[in-house]
Formats: C-alpha cells, sequence, structure tokens
C-alpha cells in the first residue's frame, strides 16, 4: 500500500519536479541556486528540495525585468 503525500510533502520539490515546472533544464535550476534566485533546503542525505511557493514566485510576472524577445 502506498501512502499519499502530506500536506507539508506537497510544498517541497524535487530538483526534477523544481525543474519541470519552471520548464528549465536541472543545469538552469543550478545556476538559480548559485546566483541566489533560489535557495534549496537539503534533506539529510544532502539532497536539494525547492519550496513550491518560491518556484511559483519565479513564475510570476516582475516590473524590474524586461521582456527581450524581438
Amino acid at each position: 500500500m502506498t501512502e499519499r503525500p502530506t500536506e507539508v510533502d506537497a510544498e517541497w520539490l524535487t530538483k526534477g519536479e523544481a525543474a519541470a515546472v519552471l520548464r528549465v533544464s536541472l543545469r538552469t535550476l543550478d545556476r538559480y541556486s548559485t546566483n541566489g534566485s533560489l535557495r534549496p533546503s537539503r534533506t539529510p542525505g544532502g539532497h536539494p528540495r525547492y519550496r513550491r511557493r518560491d518556484i511559483e514566485a519565479l513564475l510570476e510576472p516582475r516590473p524590474d525585468r524586461v521582456d527581450v524577445k524581438q
């Protein structure tokens, strides 16, 4: 029998899940962590976990971002 994730578990995303939500590569997600755009927490085993709300915040439009599409 499999257990359903708790509400607390649902607030955290794995690296792959976070990259999928953002539609970026794992490498790009690493860059976001390196440049401070994201700050993952770590599991006891050292695996990064990202808060869902932090990931969703990156998807929100920001007035200081400029659209460079031409």
